[in-house]
């Protein structure tokens, strides 16, 4: 079974869901000229060559990838695009609130099926609590 042991992770990822919740309404209130999509991409370019830079700089990792990590890596890193692009033309087309709300109802669903199909682990009582609390929340 493939799981995280590291609970130093917990607050990254919380400061990472307050920074990536202002992404909306930074979009609404800054009213650029850009298309949703160059938003998006520049979103992810920027947010890769920073964590790139945090990785070089604390010497934590390495950029070299195995031969049987390029496939769910290339997978990862097209449905991240797909998504920037999804979310800022709903952004854009419906408001950030509604937008927001939908994704909080639906990655929480996709995230469980992902691990189920590309890691073979079936989604735990925490992941079932938290989806049910993520889709409930949604829809008030």
């Amino acid at each position: 079974m493939y799981r995280w042991s590291d609970r130093s992770g917990t607050s990254l990822v919380l400061a990472a869901g307050v920074l990536w919740g202002t992404v909306g309404p930074a979009q609404v209130l800054a009213a650029a000229p850009a298309s949703p999509v160059a938003l998006g991409g520049a979103r992810i370019l920027f947010g890769g060559a920073i964590l790139a830079a945090v990785v070089l700089a604390t010497g934590r990792g390495s950029f070299a990838l195995g031969r049987d990590a390029w496939r769910p890596v290339l997978a990862a890193a097209a449905a991240t695009g797909a998504f920037q692009a999804l979310f800022f033309s709903a952004v854009d087309r419906t408001g950030a609130a509604v937008a927001t709300a939908v994704v909080f109802g639906v990655v929480p669903v996709a995230t469980g099926v992902c691990e189920r199909v590309a890691l073979g682990v079936r989604p735990g009582r925490a992941w079932w609590a938290g989806t049910v609390c993520a889709v409930a929340g949604a829809r008030c």
